[in-house]
């Protein structure tokens, strides 16, 4: 399953799952998409889907929601960092 920052993907990419969420700009970033993914139809998707873990990758603010929705299920959350640096 992946929680996405956008509404009205598709709903399946190679077997995986796909949730879309709500997302805001921020003046800084317009051309990123930001959300908490911790709307009550994310957190039921997540729930029936009965994860063993979560990986939250590249996290920014969606790392809030990753870290409630692990809290609130228990399940164990690790996270990683990814970016790309113009040489």
């Amino acid at each position: 399953m992946v929680v996405m920052t956008h509404e009205g993907v598709l709903e399946e990419f190679h077997g995986a799952k796909l949730v879309g969420s709500r997302s805001f700009s921020f003046p800084w970033y317009q051309h990123v998409p930001l959300s908490l993914a911790l709307s009550p139809r994310i957190i039921n998707e997540v729930k029936q889907f009965k994860l063993d873990i979560i990986h939250a990758s590249s996290p920014g603010i969606m790392v809030f929601g990753a870290l409630t929705i692990a809290k609130m299920l228990s399940v164990p959350i690790v996270m990683s960092y990814h970016t790309h640096v113009p040489v």
